[in-house]
């Protein structure tokens, strides 16, 4: 089946449409130098920005789907652009892409939206969706959370100054990150920081986070 990859006055039919949509933001990219761009993933609560930090399958798409789901708002679940200045964080709302693994959690939570579909890609395989409630505007950061799989510990950690740069050095997508480090110590001075850990079972990850947000 090929799918339909539209850009500007341009489109074409693709049997690998996410490969041909990375391939068209890495040769139209700009950057901004205001904003700082982290991977992970991010929601919404009373016009505030909560942000997950994780490494790949730590679950915080899966996470991120899941209160959505339950009426956070979305704001990204792969890179969180952030305000140098003002700290605000902007909504990249590309759509949801939960590995199989993601899928069969969430469905057995009976949390799966209607809207979902199956993208069989030759490289990527995932189960697609864009969340209803998408954030519009920028909203500013409240806290940081990062997210660790561990096999026998479900716990919540204040972090300190020390581990949370440690933690953020490991997380950045921006091919910059050297001239930043002095932005980032302020950054990680200002905000409250977390880690979670947690056995691989999504309503411990969830609960120690909501616990945590009210």
């Amino acid at each position: 089946e090929n799918y339909k990859v539209c850009y500007k006055d341009n489109q074409f039919f693709t049997k690998q449409p996410l490969q041909e949509i990375i391939n068209i933001m890495r040769t139209n990219r700009v950057f901004n130098k205001n904003i700082f761009a982290i991977h992970g993933a991010a929601v919404a609560h009373n016009n505030e920005a909560y942000l997950f930090l994780a490494a790949t399958t730590s679950g915080k798409t899966t996470l991120t789907g899941y209160l959505t789901t339950y009426g956070f708002g979305y704001l990204t679940d792969d890179c969180i652009l952030l305000d140098r200045e003002t700290f605000q964080v902007y909504p990249f709302c590309t759509p949801i892409q939960l590995r199989e693994g993601g899928y069969n959690i969430l469905k057995d939570l009976d949390c799966l939206p209607n809207n979902i579909e199956f993208l069989n890609d030759i490289l990527i395989k995932r189960y697609v969706y864009t969340p209803g409630n998408c954030v519009s505007a920028p909203l500013p950061l409240k806290k940081i959370f990062f997210i660790n799989r561990t096999e026998n510990r479900n716990d919540l950690e204040d972090m300190n100054a020390t581990k949370r740069m440690i933690s953020l050095l490991k997380s950045p997508t921006h091919p910059n990150i050297a001239p930043n480090l002095k932005m980032n110590a302020t950054f990680l001075l200002r905000f409250k920081a977390f880690m979670i850990d947690y056995i691989f079972i999504l309503v411990y990850l969830a609960l120690l986070f909501v616990i945590n947000v009210f």
